[in-house]
């Protein structure tokens, strides 16, 4: 029996812990590659290779390997993708297969930059309005907010959210909803964006987008900007 050890390489190299005297090693979930990679490029990929470990004194001997590329890893919808192990280039002949599972996510900074033509909503005075952002679909959550900007009908926020979107599943965008803070009562909502998935892995931009479900003067817009 060999004593087996996986290791994740490209553009990191991380390693598992071995798996002594088993031709049939099983690691748990615990075991997590992270590893960041274009996915226009299916030259970069993952390569995942098996050794088995002789211990301190002798070199591990190639158990084999098998290269995932993005598209595969895109196409796994969650689940696993199982592979037969290649031998490296010069190696002696290997057997067997290798079962890995992958979540791919998009990394993504959303730069909520500034507001204008915004609806007044206080007697005396303008606006101190901030923005709450929020992930809905797959694993809903909330992003944050901004700080408040206090007397203006023209904020500039420039602050940054960073947010991962999986890939493999459809759906989830991204709601911007901007309020203006009231020291005493519930703050009023001035109206919100949507920013569907497609829009957010599209690259970087900057643009106006008009606000919905509030009445506003002609032209009242958010402006953001996403980058990858």
């Amino acid at each position: 029996h060999s004593s087996p050890r996986r290791r994740s390489s490209g553009l990191k190299k991380d390693t598992t812990p071995t798996k002594n005297n088993t031709l049939n090693p099983v690691w748990d979930d615990k075991n997590v590659f992270r590893a960041p990679m274009p996915l226009n490029d299916d030259s970069a990929g993952i390569v995942v290779e098996l050794w088995d470990d002789d211990g301190l004194f002798f070199s591990a001997d190639s158990l084999g390997f098998v290269k995932l590329t993005a598209t595969e890893l895109l196409n796994t919808t969650g689940g696993t993708l199982r592979r037969p192990l290649r031998p490296l280039p010069g190696g002696d002949a290997v057997t067997g297969w290798v079962e890995v599972r992958a979540n791919v996510l998009a990394q993504i900074t959303l730069h909520v930059l500034a507001a204008r033509g915004l609806k007044k909503v206080d007697l005396l005075g303008k606006g101190d309005p901030y923005v709450v952002a929020d992930w809905e679909g797959w694993s809903a959550r909330r992003l944050g907010k901004t700080k408040t900007k206090y007397n203006t009908d023209k904020p500039k926020w420039n602050h940054a959210f960073e947010l991962s979107v999986p890939l493999q599943r459809p759906g989830g965008r991204v709601k911007l909803e901007i309020f203006d803070y009231d020291a005493i009562g519930a703050d009023d909502l001035l109206g919100r964006v949507s920013l569907a998935r497609r829009a957010l892995l599209s690259g970087a931009d900057v643009r106006w987008v008009k606000l919905q479900d509030r009445p506003a003067p002609r032209g009242a817009e958010g402006k953001k900007r996403t980058k990858q």
